[in-house]
């Protein structure tokens, strides 16, 4: 029996749980824990009352694993939905008898009762309060074997994430089991609780930006959460790919080239960029407006051209 455990715990490992994460940029997570057993207390109640009123009453009617019990795999399919598989063994010590009087709960201890349960699941994330408590609710069926039995299985019930970053968090799931058998004794309805860390995975950031490749616009090339992910050379507040010089601090109105001498013509097409002028001379100025800028003008200080000599030229 000890070999056919760790034979099952390592089918766990392969076929995996139910995580209750719903993330579309690591669409995968992984969660390993333990669970307890109700010993089907909920079974044994006639009311649905009272087949909660001691939930919480781990001493008197919970098996709970004392090793890692529940391991396994969800996958994010869209919006807030994810679907997972939970795979689960444990060790019965509770069983609760059904009652010969309408407040009595016998409860006794099975012996060697061995439990395996693999269940599917459609998980609902409610959403993300405070940033980091996701409750979950999840809906689903699967298989649970008890001693010689065995038996189907229709599921229901909430849990909740704790997200310590945003990739690893504590799982918790409580799960109200109604089983098909033809006898309670056989494989009764009954609650299973879990609690485990979750880990997300399989987000792409090709650039190593921490921006994930599905929300990058540049996706590799190393980039800024403000420009979703491109990259700003120089820093002047315009990202690379809108910038038409990436290499140098400009301005917006000239899409993120300079205006040196601040006439309102970018240096990339100013051909006096030092020095403020005329943009029907490209920049340059005609100091003494005569129509010929300074650079082509003899005399730029002369309205009507350089003076005439002696001998009759300019």
């Amino acid at each position: 029996m000890k070999h056919l455990n760790k034979l099952f715990i390592a089918c766990l490992l392969i076929v995996g749980l139910g995580a209750n994460a719903q993330d579309s940029n690591n669409p995968w997570a992984i969660t390993i824990g333990t669970n307890a057993v109700d010993g089907a207390r909920v079974s044994a109640s006639e009311s649905f009352t009272n087949q909660f009123s001691e939930y919480f009453n781990l001493r008197d009617f919970w098996s709970v694993a004392p090793f890692v019990s529940t391991v396994g795999v969800t996958k994010h399919v869209g919006g807030n939905f994810s679907f997972g598989v939970t795979g689960s063994v444990n060790k019965i010590t509770k069983f609760v008898l059904p009652r010969e009087k309408p407040a009595d709960f016998t409860v006794v201890n099975p012996g060697d009762l061995m439990y395996y349960a693999i269940d599917g699941a459609i998980n609902y994330s409610i959403g993300n309060f405070f940033n980091f408590i996701e409750p979950v609710a999840h809906v689903g069926g699967g298989y649970t074997f008890l001693g010689d039995f065995s038996a189907g299985n229709v599921n229901g019930g909430l849990g909740l994430n704790i997200w310590f970053t945003e990739t690893v968090g504590l799982s918790l799931r409580s799960t109200y089991k109604h089983s098909f058998a033809d006898e309670r004794l056989e494989v009764p309805t009954h609650m299973q609780h879990m609690a485990g860390l979750t880990f997300k995975f399989g987000g792409k950031d090709s650039d190593g930006d921490g921006i994930y490749d599905r929300d990058d616009e540049c996706p590799e090339v190393f980039g800024l959460a403000q420009f979703n992910g491109c990259p700003d050379t120089d820093l002047d507040g315009i990202p690379d790919h809108k910038d038409d010089c990436p290499d140098t601090f400009g301005i917006a109105q000239f899409n993120g080239c300079p205006d040196t001498d601040g006439d309102g013509i970018p240096d990339k097409d100013d051909d006096c960029p030092t020095v403020a002028g005329l943009a029907k001379f490209k920049g340059c100025p005609d100091t003494d407006e005569d129509g010929v800028p300074d650079p082509k003008d003899k005399c730029p200080n002369t309205p009507k051209g350089c003076p005439v000599d002696a001998d009759g030229f300019r």
